[in-house]
C-alpha cells in the first residue's frame, strides 16, 4: 500500500545513480499499481520518478522496459493515470525519447505505441 509506495520511491532518490535500483523500483511501482495503488501512486509523484529514471538511463533498455511496464500497469484499469501519463508534454517527450533511442527493441517499441 502507501507505505510500499514511499520506500520505493525513497529507494529510487536514494539510489538515483544505480540503473538496477530503478529497474526493481520501477517493478515494484508497477506491481502495487496492480493492487487499486494508482491514486496512491499519482499523489505521491510515481509518474514523475517513473518518467525520471527513464529519462536519466535513456540508454538503458532494461529500464526502459521496466519503466513503460510500470506506466502501463498505472494507466491499466485508471483513466485519470491514463491521462496524466499521455496530457503531460513530458511525458510524451520521454515516451518519444525512449522509442527513438530503441528503436530496434520491440517491447519498447509496443510499449509506447500502446501508450501513444
Amino acid at each position: 500500500g502507501a507505505g510500499g509506495i514511499c520506500v520505493v520511491m525513497s529507494a529510487m532518490a536514494a539510489h538515483a545513480g544505480d540503473a538496477d535500483v530503478q529497474i526493481h523500483a520501477c517493478g515494484a511501482l508497477g506491481n502495487l499499481a496492480i493492487d487499486d495503488n494508482t491514486a496512491a501512486i499519482a499523489a505521491a509523484g510515481g509518474i514523475d520518478v517513473v518518467l525520471t529514471a527513464m529519462t536519466t538511463y535513456l540508454g538503458y533498455q532494461s529500464v526502459q522496459v521496466a519503466g513503460w511496464r510500470a506506466l502501463d500497469n498505472f494507466t491499466i484499469s485508471d483513466n485519470k493515470m491514463a491521462n496524466a501519463v499521455t496530457d503531460d508534454i513530458h511525458g510524451i517527450c520521454v515516451m518519444l525519447s525512449a522509442m527513438t533511442a530503441h528503436m530496434e527493441h520491440a517491447v519498447v517499441q509496443e510499449h509506447g505505441c500502446a501508450a501513444l
